[in-house]
């Protein structure tokens, strides 16, 4: 049991880095659970089914008795889990990532043309991959680094420096604004005007 339990812990901790790792990039993190939950509708019951019968065993064998609760590896798990939480909560990585890259973006946005709608030139700041920039008339510099369709509006994720509290070049449903530092922000908005 406790190997079982401590491989468990193993597994949770890999899943946990890999989604830590993959929350640098806004909007990426929140498209794979989309589907993680669409995958855990099918995978969940039965799985459930599987344990419950595999308790139901176990009992009518008498074992269930012997088996002894892996405290240890239970709290292992509670608290990576609570610690990725929150961490993913305060977009840490995302803050670390953007503050590795952040003199990229700044040397970017200085030497940038006024904006590049056709996004066929993508450019490689720091640890991200700018897919397309624009400059709205208020000023504000936008940099998507994900984009992924919605039904039919098409959702844009990116950094934004001096933002435009009303809207962006890409749309401004649904618009959310995220501070990381002094005038740099991230953004998410959908095309849906």
């Amino acid at each position: 049991m406790r190997t079982a339990a401590s491989i468990g812990v193993a597994l949770l901790a890999i899943c946990c880095a890999a989604a830590l790792g993959v929350s640098i990039y806004p909007g990426v993190l929140n498209q794979g659970l989309f589907f993680g939950v669409l995958l855990a509708l099918v995978v969940v019951p039965v799985v459930g089914l599987g344990a419950v019968v595999c308790l139901i065993v176990l009992a009518r064998r008498g074992k269930l008795k012997q088996i002894r609760v892996p405290w240890r590896q239970a709290a292992a798990a509670a608290a990576i889990l609570c610690l990725t939480c929150a961490l993913l909560k305060f977009y840490v990585p995302r803050r670390i990532a953007f503050a590795a890259s952040r003199s990229a973006f700044e040397q970017f946005v200085a030497e940038a043309p006024e904006s590049d709608p056709t996004g066929s030139s993508a450019h490689r700041l720091g640890v991200y991959r700018v897919i397309e920039h624009a400059e709205d008339p208020a000023g504000g510099q936008y940099l998507v680094v994900y984009r992924h369709p919605d039904m039919v509006d098409c959702v844009s994720y990116g950094f934004v420096y001096r933002p435009n509290r009303a809207g962006t070049p890409f749309g401004r449903a649904h618009y959310e604004l995220h501070p990381l530092a002094e005038d740099w922000y991230w953004f998410r908005v959908s095309d849906d005007w």
